[in-house]
């Protein structure tokens, strides 16, 4: 079964940060990724609607619907999920 990993914003260009590494590693250790991050992914509305607390009061890019825009997401591709790929930021 294959699974796909959804990716925007920090996630894609904040590589170089201990939670951008640690996050990478832990999708290459639990889900055995094939690929990080393609082109082409599906395009939902994203805005910068949310303060985020790690990241010293940064906006953060998330999922809104009522006011965000059409952007185009990447995709990692994973075998198989588990219990330890259930995290949130």
């Amino acid at each position: 079964m294959k699974i796909a990993v959804l990716g925007w914003g920090s996630l894609l260009w904040d590589t170089e940060s201990i939670k951008g590494k640690e996050f990478e590693k832990h999708l290459e250790r639990c889900s055995g990724l094939d690929s990080l991050w393609c082109e082409g992914g599906p395009t939902l509305r994203l805005e910068f609607s949310r303060v985020s607390k790690s990241r010293n009061g940064a906006l953060t890019l998330v999922l809104d619907y009522d006011n965000g825009t059409q952007c185009q997401l990447r995709t990692g591709s994973a075998r198989a999920m588990t219990p330890k790929m259930r995290f949130a930021t």
